[in-house]
């Protein structure tokens, strides 16, 4: 079985697909001014402010962070749960795209 990615590569591939598509993102670390549970990467895309989760495949956010994402989401962001390069690439193709 092959070996699960880091979740530090699946945020790397996500802030290195909005870049690619055109936009502008950020690693976000709380630490020490941040607010706890915020998604991990913050960006804006096509005019469209971004607010991704990443986690391993099968990974799950925190109860902190879905409450974060639901926020983010309820302010206009759009706000998904990353768990593969492949995801972080179709997600910037489609926001690149105008897609919803």
């Amino acid at each position: 079985m092959a070996q699960q990615p880091k979740e530090q590569t699946i945020v790397r591939a996500a802030v290195d697909a909005v870049e690619a598509a055109g936009g502008v993102a950020i690693k976000y670390s709380a630490a020490p001014y941040g607010k706890a549970g915020t998604p991990d990467v913050l960006g804006v895309l096509a005019g469209r402010a971004l607010a991704w989760e990443c986690k391993r495949p099968g990974g799950k956010p925190t109860a902190l962070q879905a409450e974060q994402m639901r926020r983010w989401a309820a302010a206009g962001a759009d706000v998904r749960l990353i768990r593969s390069k492949d995801e972080a690439a179709a997600a910037a193709a489609e926001l690149a795209a105008g897609l919803p």
